[in-house]
């Protein structure tokens, strides 16, 4: 979080405020990007462990048809 000037009134606020609490200005710009969210927090991981899920599910399902087609 960082405090940026309003464009409006020029008083120092936050980064992460969607309006000037001072003059009631709406925020546009950096303030829309820098907000961080949960997702963009998570996001990376959550990728990696859903590609990793579907690696290994693979491998397995590999491995079993190898075993069955063995036996044949």
């Amino acid at each position: 979080m960082a405090l940026v000037n309003c464009e409006e009134c020029e008083k120092e606020i936050s980064s992460r405020a969607a309006s000037c609490p001072h003059c009631g200005c709406p925020i546009t710009g950096i303030a829309l990007n820098d907000q961080e969210t949960p997702e963009s927090k998570e996001g990376c991981f959550l990728q990696t462990l859903n590609i990793g899920c579907m690696v290994f599910s693979g491998l397995v399902v590999f491995a079993i048809f190898a075993y069955v087609v063995g036996l044949s």
